[in-house]
């Protein structure tokens, strides 16, 4: 019987796709905690996204620790365009 082939992934790799689907997992909770009409069900996928949220945190702590991934500060200006577009003032 031949071998079977075996694969390495590497530990940065496996970060990588942990993140990936993190992303894409808190953007299907957070559209099912807007469109659930039944309240515990919602409360449930609300829990979920938290949840999700942290884990999130976590592997992106993990990756900054191992020097993967380094997060730039946000350009104060970026930030006063975008506070005077959603923050109007009265």
């Amino acid at each position: 019987m031949p071998e079977a082939e075996t694969t390495t992934i590497s530990s940065r790799q496996i970060l990588d796709e942990l993140i990936s689907s993190q992303i894409k997992l808190s953007s299907v909770y957070n559209e099912c905690c807007v469109s659930c009409t039944d309240r515990t069900l919602r409360e449930d996928f609300v829990n979920l996204a938290r949840e999700n949220s942290g884990l999130f945190s976590d592997e992106l702590d993990e990756a900054q620790k191992r020097g993967w991934v380094s997060q730039l500060p946000a350009d104060s200006d970026e930030i006063e365009t975008l506070r005077a577009k959603y923050m109007p003032s009265k």
